[in-house]
């Protein structure tokens, strides 16, 4: 939740509007979780190659992942009628938002294998193989001096 300042989140520890923001428009793993602890279980600290933007479903949708501010029109509007008391016009956002939604998945869900599998080759999930890719004995080097770059 963002506070009134438009800027601090609920949970302060967790970062700020500005830092759920570049997480989600860079489409990397942000510096601690919501709680405000530290991710203990491993972040790759780059962007997943086969990452790919999901927006625009709504302004309300937007502003939930800080790509839109809270105080903007568009969300506000979204935001009374979700929270209004006009069934019908709660009934009729909802399923614009789902048509909308199932449309703009498909067509990013398409963008996710062509990504990833020109990220990955033939250690794609999407190589069209159907099976597992073993371990390489040989890994990609320039991954590799990332890596260890990553780690000192």
């Amino acid at each position: 939740m963002i506070q009134e300042d438009d800027e601090s989140l609920e949970t302060l520890e967790s970062g700020s509007w500005e830092d759920i923001s570049r997480s989600h428009r860079d489409l990397v793993a942000p510096v601690v979780t919501p709680s405000g602890h530290p991710n203990r279980y491993g972040v790759i600290p780059w962007r997943f190659p086969g990452s790919v933007e999901l927006t625009g479903i709504s302004a309300l949708s937007d502003a939930l992942v800080g790509r839109r501010r809270w105080s903007s029109p568009a969300a506000l509007a979204e935001r009374d009628i979700i929270l209004g008391s006009n069934q019908a016009t709660f009934d009729s956002y909802i399923a614009a938002w789902r048509a909308k939604a199932v449309t703009l998945f498909q067509e990013a869900w398409s963008q996710v294998q062509k990504v990833e599998a020109t990220a990955f080759g033939p250690k794609s999930y999407f190589s069209g193989s159907g099976d597992i890719p073993e371990d390489d004995d040989d890994p990609n080097p320039e991954l590799e001096k990332i890596m260890m770059h990553k780690s000192m």
